[in-house]
């Protein structure tokens, strides 16, 4: 996230703002995101479009590229399009994307802010980077660095930062 930083501001948006959070390695509670939602709420909801906004949560990025789509007991897309402009970059960029569904949503920031969503009543959408096949490596002795690719790392914030572009573009 540090080098997604440095490149937009060198390269910085025209037509939108972006904000970088970043809440560490806490495993399952959440507690981060949970509280930044919490805390700023009517912050959040007074100075920005929620129905404009959107929420890229990069969660465990390792030896590919993984792009959660749907979720839950009846498969609902975790958002309206923004995977699909998502998708659409990566396919110009000639990066490989791997966009899959889980039964069981996958414990990651991205949670807090979809019921912030919720909450706003907004139209404020969330993506979640997550190489959920690589979860078997975590904290387990098969978890070494040539797990996490560099290609792939920048590969996804190419695909960020070309996605947000066009939407800065059609703005």
């Amino acid at each position: 996230m540090i080098e997604m930083v440095k490149f937009i501001k060198r390269n910085p948006f025209e037509n939108i703002d972006v904000l970088f959070l970043w809440f560490g390695a806490e495993e399952w509670g959440l507690k981060g995101s949970k509280s930044f939602c919490d805390q700023y709420y009517k912050i959040l909801k007074q100075n920005y479009d929620l129905d404009k906004s959107l929420n890229i949560n990069l969660d465990m990025v390792g030896t590919y590229i993984g792009l959660l789509n749907k979720s839950g007991i009846f498969r609902r897309k975790i958002n309206k399009n923004f995977n699909d402009i998502l998708e659409a970059s990566a396919n110009q960029l000639k990066i490989s994307i791997v966009k899959y569904n889980k039964i069981i949503s996958p414990k990651s920031d991205y949670k807090s802010f979809k019921k912030f969503a919720r909450k706003t009543r907004s139209k404020f959408q969330v993506s979640c980077f997550l190489s959920s096949k690589d979860s078997k490596y975590i904290h387990s002795l098969r978890d070494t660095p040539d797990k996490c690719s560099v290609e792939n790392l920048n590969g996804c914030l190419n695909i960020c930062y070309h996605a947000l572009k066009s939407i800065d573009s059609n703005n």
